[in-house]
């Protein structure tokens, strides 16, 4: 199951046929599924649901909903669940929550940030009258200015694109896709509770929502592979490791997308946000890390940081 991000939605995953990591996980056998909260895509709300929703309804509805349904329908005891920014969040509070129920085996989060105090410097001046206007907001409309901003990401994607990633990594026409179909309005309350834990430099802990443990990532019980991007703005990489720091005995993996290691050895190609899930690049490096770890009885997830319930490497 691939669940996407804050104001995205099914279209994220493949920005053309050649980039589409569910075809490419299809051809290797794999049963995909991809995952569309409320809110987004064809997705429809509960009956009687707010015209506004928090991470909460995400985690506590949503997710165990999908999980569900797929579980049903396929006859499997649980899910190998991987998720993108907000998708790997929701993915790390559902397994430390709902524990061995939650019907995830295995863990894949890309670009998923625990801890926003980079979120300020990159909004600015911006932080404060955001947060005014999300008191007042009920939906964030980001289509109808995306849809506008077009030409400049055809024309100049370095700088249109500078949050969402690497404009290189992307065809013109993924670009595109990207602003045209992938992205979504959002609920002024999910924006508002990134905000205002970036605004407390607070950190995303399970045990902040209900149902969630009270031992944090320490309470991860599943094989879980960590993906971050060095160029990714939204997640860069010390927002993103934090989670694979506190595992405790399972069988974990910490890897970045770019610079090199402390031998010196490159670590692949700079990857940003989006890029880092789709397009050509994505499916040449990306893929076979990830594929490992679902694929393989013990994965080793080459290039990466391990840590076995026995061991560090």
């Amino acid at each position: 199951m691939l669940g996407h991000g804050l104001t995205m939605n099914r279209w994220c995953w493949s920005l053309s046929g050649a980039g589409s990591l569910p075809r490419a996980l299809a051809a290797r056998g794999h049963d995909v599924y991809v995952a569309e909260y409320r809110g987004s895509g064809m997705s429809r709300p509960p009956p009687g649901a707010a015209r506004t929703w928090t991470l909460q309804d995400h985690l506590l509805s949503d997710l165990p909903a999908l999980i569900a349904a797929v579980r049903a329908r396929t006859g499997s005891d649980g899910v190998h669940w991987v998720g993108h920014s907000m998708g790997g969040i929701l993915g790390y509070l559902h397994a430390c929550g709902a524990g061995p129920e939650a019907g995830i085996e295995r863990l894949v989060t890309l670009g998923s940030p625990v801890d926003f105090a980079h979120v300020p410097a990159l909004l600015g001046p911006l932080v404060q009258p955001a947060r005014r206007a999300l008191r007042t907001l009920r939906v964030v409309r980001l289509r109808p200015l995306l849809f506008l901003g077009l030409p400049f990401v055809a024309l100049i994607p370095g700088i249109a694109l500078r949050v969402s990633g690497a404009s290189e990594h992307l065809t013109l026409r993924e670009r595109l896709a990207l602003c045209h179909l992938a992205f979504e309005d959002g609920s002024s309350s999910l924006f508002a509770w990134f905000l205002e834990g970036a605004l407390l430099k607070e950190q995303v802990c399970p045990r902040d929502l209900a149902a969630s443990s009270a031992r944090g990532f320490a309470d991860l019980d599943i094989p879980t592979l960590v993906i971050a991007g060095q160029r990714d703005a939204l997640a860069p990489p010390g927002a993103v490791r934090r989670a694979f720091d506190e595992t405790e005995g399972i069988h974990a993996a910490y890897r970045v997308f770019g610079g090199s290691d402390a031998a010196g050895t490159a670590r692949g190609p700079s990857m940003g946000h989006a890029d880092l899930i789709s397009g050509e690049v994505a499916m040449q490096h990306v893929l076979p890390l990830l594929a490992d770890w679902l694929e393989t009885p013990e994965p080793k997830a080459d290039h990466a940081m391990i840590r076995t319930p026995n061991a560090i490497d």
